[in-house]
């Protein structure tokens, strides 16, 4: 039994490598949120030294920056052969003739033959399919069809999640864990609930327009595993521990189990901490007993003192995508996106669709004016509202970017863009004549920056001397924000002054026409302005100010001109690079490949921000004064990685399950795989970086060498 223990201890110990040697980087996460000021990059590669201690606790992996990530795949591995080992001891010592102990080699030969225990394992996939086929039966009508069988080598489900949508709208609800049958339980619950709120037809013409709405219920079920005991000590702890939108969670008082499942977490846009917060509250009856940050609230304190069991489980998820589509696996809610779908036909695709649920959420109430306007800030898909409901005027400038940059190519809707773009500039309170004397504040200046950018690229249009009027009095808002005598303007956020910056430089070249020295001095003034900076900011912060630093240097030297700071431009994209995750990084959770980790920040997953530096990246690519064309089929596989997160973060027509308006919320892009909400900063990044990429990859094609 001794040497068996010690090949066991072997087995754990030889793959803790020196990225599963400190726990406190990924035990210590903070809330999946990313703070967009402060140093994105590390100087030294922290990055390295993620992942915690697999013998201790094998959830502590569950991190995504690389080294959490290859050191859950290379546990994750360990455990199935420790587990097998173990298994093989444990039967042995049963019988009580134990056989000749392996050692060496042949240890880890004997673990590496033992399956996965049937008790670890989520039900099959053909399981999942059988039991959506009998819920597609049950809904129809068919209460006597026959439970599918359980195969001689599958897992039974522990539990069951159901939820049947027609319209977008809940119909019904059902949920059985431990009891025996829980996928009978769940689909008497959740037909029950729907026939209720669908009563029976009572003549011809009700049971044709019955039959047709059940035809369109949309159902999703999640099989779940077994239910794995987890011991943290705070809800924040549950965060960083678990995968969220993988992981379900439920908590044990008593006789009493409350689950939520990985998709029901993410309809609530919840991650492992509030559910289980939410759990204890439903469990005690008493809603103040979890209080994350309180001693006696805590989750740890709360186990101990009222004897309760948190757990998690994984699910294998089926739905329909759409009504009347065919039943698809889904993980984290979204069917995963491959890099192969990204061809130039899906990427025109992706770009017509986000420019598209862009113009959806501009909504014109009576008239042309600040009262009378409404971009839609933050839309929440799985609830079907906007908070808020009317978008920033940054937010508000930066969609118009975006947008002008979508309709400088041909594409299907380039001219609605166009006018919508020129709308929500005309829209802007700040470019109002009435407005010229407002109190300058950084996030106005920020958004007359990004107006100009706007309409740097959109033109001066059929009224050359309305345009050039708005032109002056934004650039009235950037001479208040920064000089070359005095600096910047106390209060200038650091965030916001690469963007000033941008708008100096598109103000330069949007009056070069009408008035060449007003030109200089604003070029002047973006020179100063960048160099400022520059020497404020470390190189591994610059990505902070991307992709606008990028554009104002291109705005600055123009089509043929030098570049003065390439070669950091060309560093932030090296960092990127660095710090995107690749498919030896992500062990099982593929869906994260191509997301960008920004190790100073409050994230340790990837979220939509990763959507500024590509857009960096992308204009980058087809510049040969930043990517020689030597290096440019190097720097588009990388680039393709990157936005094929951001494809997955977008909410296409195969992934609209959950969603109460599909209508609106189409194409529009996700916060992060875990947070279904979809802000318009999103949407309007992606936007630009899929533009840029087609724009790059038109420029390749015209100026293509011997080279590529």
């Amino acid at each position: 039994m001794e040497t068996s223990s010690f090949v066991v201890w072997t087995l754990l110990r030889e793959d803790m490598h020196t990225s599963c040697q400190s726990s406190r980087s990924v035990r210590e996460r903070g809330p999946r949120e990313n703070n967009a000021g402060g140093r994105w990059f590390s100087g030294a590669p922290a990055w390295r030294s993620a992942g915690v201690l697999m013998f201790r606790n094998i959830a502590g992996c569950a991190g995504a920056t690389r080294a959490a990530a290859r050191c859950r795949g290379a546990c994750v591995k360990r455990l199935r052969l420790v587990a097998g080992l173990m298994l093989a001891i444990g039967a042995s010592l049963a019988a009580a003739q134990p056989p000749a102990e392996p050692q060496g080699a042949a240890a880890a030969k004997v673990a590496a033959a033992a399956p996965v225990p049937m008790n670890l394992r989520v039900p099959s996939p053909a399981r999942a399919m059988a039991a959506i086929r009998y819920l597609e039966r049950r809904v129809s009508g068919e209460d006597d069809a026959p439970l599918p069988e359980l195969g001689a080598d599958e897992a039974r489900e522990v539990g069951v999640t159901i939820v049947l949508r027609l319209r977008g709208v809940i119909v019904g609800r059902g949920q059985a864990f431990e009891s025996e049958s829980v996928l009978l339980s769940a689909a008497d619950e959740a037909v029950g609930a729907m026939r209720a709120k669908m009563p029976p037809a009572r003549d011809a013409l009700q049971e044709q327009s019955l039959a047709y709405d059940l035809s369109r219920v949309q159902v999703s079920l999640e099989l779940a595993g077994p239910l794995i005991p987890v011991q943290v000590g705070t809800f924040a702890e549950a965060d960083s521990t678990l995968s969220p939108g993988l992981d379900g969670v439920a908590l044990r008082l008593k006789d009493r189990l409350i689950a939520s499942s990985p998709a029901t977490m993410l309809e609530r846009n919840q991650t492992a901490g509030p559910a289980l917060a939410a759990a204890i509250s439903l469990a005690t009856g008493d809603a103040t007993a979890a209080i994350p940050g309180t001693l006696k609230g805590e989750l740890g304190t709360l186990a101990r003192e009222r004897s309760m069991t948190a757990y998690r489980f994984r699910v294998v998820h089926v739905a329909h995508a759409a009504a009347g589509e065919p039943a698809v696996f889904l993980v984290r809610g979204t069917r995963p996106v491959a890099e192969t779908l990204l061809t130039q036909a899906e990427m025109i695709r992706w770009s017509d669709g986000v420019a598209t649920h862009m113009m959806e959420r501009w909504r014109l109430i009576g008239g042309i004016g600040v009262a009378d306007t409404r971009l839609l800030g933050v839309i929440w898909p799985m609830q079907g509202r906007a908070d808020p409901d009317d978008a920033s005027a940054p937010e508000r400038a930066l969609a118009a970017v975006a947008l002008a940059s979508y309709a400088n190519r041909e594409t299907r809707v380039a001219a609605e863009a166009r006018r919508v773009a020129r709308e929500i500039v005309a829209s802007l309170e700040l470019i109002r004549p009435a407005a010229a004397e407002m109190e300058p504040r950084p996030i106005t200046a920020s958004a007359a920056a990004l107006a100009l950018e706007a309409i740097r690229l959109l033109g001066s249009g059929d009224n050359a001397a309305e345009s050039l009027e708005r032109t002056r009095i934004l650039i009235g808002r950037l001479d208040r924000a920064y000089s070359i005598e005095a600096g910047w303007t106390k209060g200038t956020a650091m965030t916001s002054r690469g963007t000033i910056a941008l708008g100096l430089a598109a103000a330069s070249d949007v009056m070069r026409a009408s008035d060449a020295s007003e030109s200089e001095r604003l070029a002047a003034l973006a020179r100063h302005a960048l160099a400022s900076v520059y020497t404020e900011t470390g190189q591994g912060s610059l990505v902070t100010h991307m992709p606008w630093l990028l554009r104002a240097e291109i705005a600055l030297a123009g089509t043929g001109g030098k570049i003065p700071a390439g070669e950091a431009m060309r560093e932030v994209r090296r960092q990127v690079n660095e710090h995107t995750l690749t498919a030896a990084d992500v062990a099982d959770e593929a869906d994260l490949i191509g997301g960008v980790i920004f190790t100073q920040g409050r994230a340790s997953l990837p979220t939509w921000y990763g959507a500024r530096p590509l857009a960096a990246n992308a204009q980058m690519l087809g510049d040969e004064r930043l990517t020689p064309r030597a290096e440019r089929m190097k720097e588009l596989s990388r680039l393709l990685s990157g936005l094929r997160f951001l494809r997955q973060l977008t909410l296409d027509d195969q992934n609209l399950w959950g969603v109460t308006s599909p209508e609106e919320a189409q194409w529009g892009v996700r916060a992060a795989l875990w947070d279904q909400r979809q802000p318009i900063d999103a949407s309007s990044l992606t936007l630009l970086a899929v533009s840029e990429t087609m724009a790059s990859l038109g420029e390749m094609t015209e100026t293509k060498g011997p080279a590529e």
